[in-house]
């Protein structure tokens, strides 16, 4: 008898797997441009700030964020998630979804009255 309640080694776990190794994908060159290796990164590496700030909350706090996200994809689908409960897993995701989706809508409604040239007096 196959018991779906456990997804560990289960497919489902496939995703939380999948969502782990994203977040590491994101995280890897956000720590090593913050090392000052400029391989992939965007533009002119010279060109980012060398504002001790910039780069402790775009390079490090990032990528250290992204490593923690990859943990909490992971906690999901491993066992020693399991002994975690739930509403801690949950909440954090749902909240750091809210996060994301204003920071999101946020971005495209700036560039899009920027773009327009209205709203840049609010700035």
């Amino acid at each position: 008898m196959n018991n779906n309640k456990n997804t560990v080694g289960n497919k489902k776990s496939y995703w939380g797997y999948v969502a782990g190794v994203c977040a590491i994908l994101y995280a890897a060159p956000h720590l090593w441009w913050g090392l000052g290796i400029d391989f992939a990164f965007p533009g002119k590496y010279t060109s980012a700030s060398n504002n001790f700030w910039s780069v402790a909350i775009g390079f490090w706090g990032m990528g250290f964020v992204a490593v923690l996200a990859a943990l909490f994809c992971l906690s999901f689908v491993r066992p020693w998630g399991k002994k975690i409960p739930s509403l801690l897993l949950v909440i954090p995701g749902w909240v750091s979804a809210a996060g994301l989706t204003f920071w999101g809508l946020g971005y495209f409604y700036l560039r899009f009255f920027s773009d327009i040239n209205r709203g840049l007096h609010l700035l």
